[in-house]
């Protein structure tokens, strides 16, 4: 329906179907698979990930830029990849922890470890969560490497969105009926929020969130190519009936910072309306200016009047589990967790190493539990691959961002997906959402998309060629070219 107002602009490369749909694959997968929390999930998607490669080197013929050494490119970018795989066989050698069993249980022993050398926690745990992590960076970066035509870019987005929607869908479904049994409970541990096949209600705020702004943004370049009467007429209506279901997702299951990044994202998209409206319709831009003032106001006042449960849910509901600290409690970890990176400060201590170092290292009192997250991203990445693995990680998508800077033009719904990763990063700073491949997986795509999005040439329909209808002296109808062109 909205895609028939947008058609294809020419064939597309069978490269680019591949990675469309592998992209799209790999986007499913994550999400149901519990976020990659099962069990059985790290395996599925971090194979699916690497598959990522193999595409890109099978049709790297099919480029534009073909001649510019694809082989060479594709090493520059997965740097980070190679980089944490040679800190991870040089740390086997200096292990931190060692396992010991006594009467059948099992029992970690810590090391006095004083080299500036790497070290590598538990090696079997180190490696699985290198071999994820690169995964979901493989799979999102054949966005920025092969995709080159605007509606394949729209695709993604579009059926990720919908996927989004149906599962919040689901979720509702189930609390409205107080299911125990969950549609999806042969994929996953039935644990966590019922709005989401996530184990945790603020991973699944925050997935949600991501996928709002992008839903939002992607609707905003449908608005303007097309009236918006006509976009109703489309299948608008069902459009916007899902960035409602996500919006209303993000409040039930979210904290106050997550409603604070919302009024934040709902704000720019009024401010947005109001700028792009008939200078005619005063009326209609007075309300969207009004309603966006007010919304923004709104969430800044409800995150400082809640500011000691600004971490924690806000909303009691029987069917979601109310989880969150205190930032009281989150000072106290992210002070263990600072003297835990001040340790390793240039190396870490190993991809998925923090649960196991924190055991020795945590000082605030919990009784016999241990913090699983730091609550803040950036201090965790920080902790587990150090200041050098952590570099190499942002240095791509920095790199991109400020390319992105750079160009002559941007497009609308590129400043929609690069603000929308931005309240991801907020969120990240005091909470853990990277820890879901879901998110994490979404969180690059969109940031390489936003880029790609203003690169690649951008179809106008007024450019397209369709037949017209035309009365000739009989008054019979016949076709006629676009344009006088592609006559037969």
């Amino acid at each position: 329906m909205l895609e028939e107002e947008f058609p294809s602009p020419g064939p597309k490369t069978s490269g680019e179907k591949a990675v469309q749909w592998h992209i799209i694959a790999f986007g499913l997968l994550s999400i149901l698979l519990f976020g990659g929390a099962a069990s059985f999930s790290v395996p599925y998607l971090g194979a699916l990930g690497w598959i990522g490669m193999v595409i890109y080197f099978w049709h790297c013929s099919d480029l534009n830029d073909h001649s510019t050494r694809p082989r060479l490119t594709y090493l520059c970018y997965i740097a980070p990849v190679l980089i944490c795989i040679a800190v991870y066989i040089i740390g086997i050698w200096h292990p931190p922890v060692e396992e010991i069993e006594e009467g059948g249980v099992t029992y970690l022993l810590l090391h006095e470890i004083r080299s500036w050398l790497p070290v590598t926690t538990l090696p079997l745990e180190t490696w699985s969560a290198i071999f994820l992590a690169s995964g979901i960076y493989m799979a999102a970066l054949n966005m920025l490497l092969v995709i080159s035509v605007e509606d394949v870019t729209r695709r993604i987005l579009l059926i990720l969105g919908i996927c989004v929607t149906i599962l919040a869908t689901i979720g509702y479904l189930q609390a409205i009926l107080k299911s125990d049994n969950r549609l999806l409970g042969f994929i996953y541990v039935p644990t966590g929020s019922y709005f989401s096949v996530f184990p945790h209600p603020h991973g699944w705020a925050s997935f949600a969130l991501l996928w709002t702004g992008a839903m939002i943004g992607l609707g905003s370049h449908y608005i303007r190519h097309m009236r918006f009467r006509v976009f109703l007429d489309r299948g608008g209506i069902w459009f916007l009936v899902a960035v409602a279901i996500l919006i209303s997702s993000v409040i039930c299951t979210g904290t106050g910072l997550h409603l604070l990044c919302l009024s934040f994202l709902l704000s720019l998209a009024c401010f947005d309306t109001f700028s792009n409206l008939r200078s005619r319709k005063k009326l209609a831009k007075l309300l969207f200016f009004v309603a966006g003032f007010a919304i923004l106001a709104g969430g800044v006042a409800l995150f400082a009047y809640r500011l000691p449960l600004a971490t924690q849910s806000l909303f009691s509901i029987d069917m979601i589990p109310s989880v969150g600290l205190s930032w009281q409690e989150q000072y106290l970890i992210y002070k263990d967790t600072w003297e835990l990176f001040m340790d390793k400060p240039v190396f870490g201590w190993g991809a998925g190493s923090f649960r196991t170092m924190m055991t020795f290292y945590q000082e605030t009192e919990l009784g016999t539990s241990v913090y699983q997250a730091a609550h803040n991203d950036a201090l965790q990445l920080l902790v587990e691959y150090g200041l050098l693995g952590a570099l190499a990680w942002i240095i791509v998508p920095a790199i991109v961002f400020i390319r992105f800077l750079r160009l002559k033009a941007q497009r609308p719904l590129s400043w929609y997906l690069f603000g929308t990763c931005t309240l991801g990063l907020i969120l990240a700073m005091a909470g853990f959402p990277f820890r879901f491949p879901a998110f994490a997986f979404s969180f690059l795509l969109l940031w390489f998309l936003a880029y790609r999005w203003s690169v690649i040439p951008h179809l106008k329909t007024s450019d397209i060629l369709r037949p017209q209808l035309v009365f000739t002296s009989d008054r019979l109808p016949h076709q006629r070219a676009h344009s006088g062109k592609h006559r037969r």
